[in-house]
């Protein structure tokens, strides 16, 4: 089906290709199929004439995605694995993309038979560290250095020339820059960003829990990143979209008249053309002095005479497979039957998360335990860290690490939780635990973006004693009714299929005038 051509690295390719299941239930089959940290780059081959006909039919599509959409096992991949679903039935799908975590590998496979052409880098850690090292003598967010890549920079600028690709779709801020470093005149016509959260207000939040040498990185970080997003909106894409309408809210009162040159903004974009590594900096030394004022002073696109309407913000709420994440008591129970459980689960690398279970177990947990003996606390998530990991020393709490099926876990536990005090976007643990008809007690940085009606579908807490209340309320009996009235919710407003319909829409609207293009960033001096 696939014509493989290994790119920097010789890495040993095979021809078989993992037969996939319908839908959505193909989460996790896997394959080997390609020598880890090596960049390649798969063609479809030749096809039946009918299958080529009807395939030549459909646009062509370039789609950039910070991180392999596939398995969809957290909040980003879940989100880009549905978006690339529904793509591909409509539009000749060009990926590029990179893969973090080793494991990932053996799903390259399950992607392939989505894309008409996938591009695949290594996401190396020590490299991009040092990308970011040479980032801070410059005005460049850290994390556009972190995913600048010399080998996906010139996959993009090949793929434009050699291709005629009608449409763009851009999946976080962090792979914007792979467009901005062209001239526009090279870029396809129809442009759209996925920035999904407005990532610089969580490292804001980041920057508010921390002191010292952090404090100022995250805070440096929070400025340069939202400058950067907002001329993103302003000057490249013709819509911005979020994970919800709170979200898209957020950015829309952020979108200030511009006060930045460009250049010094997007000059991350240049150091694509700099060295092997693809980690050059761009121009300029100069730090920012001020991360509570803008620390620039001029407009060269004279972006003062657009309204903020004129940038087209709009958001498309996350979905949840409903089917899979179904209620289901025959699945075996993890846990003792003796025991009270309470769940937490997501990816335990994430710092939010690890926040969020480590003020529980500290400030929350001793309260519930000395009403409840019989309540144990399961952190249910992949990779845990040191300070995670941890928490398994209280006697009422255990830290699962990656598990292959979280639904027995969902399924089996009195409540779930989502105590999250820094936040951003939708957090899909909530959805999937109401999807599962499970009472949920969240804060109200977990509710933000979610439709639940407090009381009724789930519960509202922020102070350990309104835990211990809402816990009350649900071991007593209290709240039988308020998982089902959960599922109801999933059902009428989070399936993929009705909040991906409009996507089209946005594709095949009549071209918006551009406000502004992106120059200055075809080379590093």
């Amino acid at each position: 089906m696939f014509g493989h051509r290994a790119k920097s690295g010789g890495g040993v390719l095979t021809d078989k290709i993992t037969t996939a299941k319908s839908a959505d239930k193909a989460y996790f089959s896997s394959a080997p199929v390609v020598k880890e940290n090596t960049s390649f780059e798969t063609h479809s081959a030749s096809k039946s004439p009918t299958i080529c006909s009807e395939n030549e039919l459909r646009p062509t599509l370039l789609l950039l995605v910070h991180r392999l959409p596939y398995p969809p096992n957290k909040g980003d991949k879940i989100r880009s694995y549905h978006l690339l679903c529904y793509l591909q039935q409509r539009y000749r799908v060009f990926l590029g993309t990179f893969i973090d975590d080793s494991r990932d590998w053996q799903y390259v496979e399950r992607v392939q038979t989505l894309c008409e052409q996938v591009h695949i880098e290594p996401l190396q850690p020590l490299r991009a560290k040092l990308g970011c090292a040479n980032a801070l003598l410059t005005r460049q967010p850290l994390t556009l250095a972190y995913y600048r890549h010399k080998g996906m920079q010139r996959w993009v600028s090949e793929l434009l020339e050699e291709q005629k690709i009608e449409r763009a779709v851009v999946f976080s801020a962090a792979m914007a820059q792979y467009l901005s470093a062209l001239p526009t005149a090279k870029l396809p016509a129809r442009r759209i960003i996925d920035f999904v959260d407005v990532d610089s207000d969580k490292w804001r939040q980041y920057a508010a829990q921390q002191r010292g040498p952090a404090r100022w990185l995250y805070r440096r970080e929070a400025a340069l990143l939202g400058h950067y997003e907002c001329t993103l909106a302003k000057t490249l894409f013709e819509r911005s979209l979020f994970v919800s309408q709170a979200e898209a809210q957020l950015f829309r009162s952020r979108l200030q008249p511009l006060k930045a040159p460009l250049a010094s903004v997007c000059s991350a974009a240049a150091g694509c053309h700099g060295s092997d590594s693809g980690l050059d900096s761009g121009p300029g030394s100069e730090q920012v002095d001020s991360y509570n004022t803008d620390p620039y002073n001029t407009d060269p696109y004279n972006t003062d005479q657009y309204s903020i309407d004129d940038y087209n913000v709009d958001y498309y709420n996350n979905g949840v497979d409903s089917e899979y994440f179904c209620p289901d008591a025959t699945c075996v129970r993890p846990f003792l039957r003796a025991q009270r459980i309470i769940v937490f689960s997501g990816a335990m690398d994430y710092w939010p998360n690890e926040d969020a279970v480590c003020w529980f177990v500290e400030d929350v947990l001793p309260l519930i335990v000395s009403r409840y003996p019989d309540t144990y606390f399961y952190i249910v998530g992949s990779q845990p860290s040191r300070r995670v990991q941890a928490l398994a020393q209280h006697t009422h709490t255990s830290v699962t690490g990656r598990v292959d099926d979280i639904r027995p876990y969902l399924q089996h536990a009195d409540l779930c939780i989502a105590p999250m005090r820094v936040a951003r976007g939708v957090q899909n643990k909530v959805l999937e635990a109401m999807a599962m008809a499970r009472p949920v007690v969240t804060s109200p940085a977990g509710l933000e973006g979610i439709t639940a009606q407090v009381g009724e579908e789930l519960l509202l807490a922020s102070e350990p004693e309104e835990y211990l209340r809402c816990v009350t309320e649900i071991f007593s009996g209290r709240c039988d009714d308020i998982g089902v009235r959960a599922r109801k919710r999933i059902l009428s407003d989070y399936t993929w299929a009705l909040n991906l319909a409009v996507f089209s829409s946005w594709l095949e609207a009549p071209a918006v005038v551009a406000t502004a293009t992106v120059t200055g960033c075809e080379s590093a001096p």
